[in-house]
């Protein structure tokens, strides 16, 4: 599988998550698979710009009225974009 099938997998699986604690270990069992496969760290770094760009654009898509589904996926959005900065200002300190 490549870098970008396994990206569009995360993003599904981001989609389907109705619960921001879920979206963390998601994104930390994410995190675990890229260092365990020695993907280099541009590589890691543009996986996590892909994916909180297709979570941006799902945000901005969501900016009509709230309703409850709405806000729950919101709230999973700012939760996986907030682990992926975390991810991402790990990788630009470690270079």
């Amino acid at each position: 599988m490549s870098l970008d099938d396994y990206g569009v997998q995360v993003f599904e699986r981001l989609r389907s998550c109705i619960d921001p604690a879920r979206a963390c270990e998601l994104l930390a069992e994410v995190d675990a698979a890229l260092i365990a496969t020695d993907v280099s760290d541009g590589a890691r770094m543009e996986f996590w710009q892909s994916l909180n760009h297709e979570l941006n654009v799902i945000a901005h898509r969501l900016s009509r009225p709230s309703t409850r589904s709405v806000i729950s996926v919101r709230s999973v959005i700012a939760v996986a974009q907030a682990a992926i900065a975390q991810y991402q200002r790990r990788l630009k300190s470690e270079a």
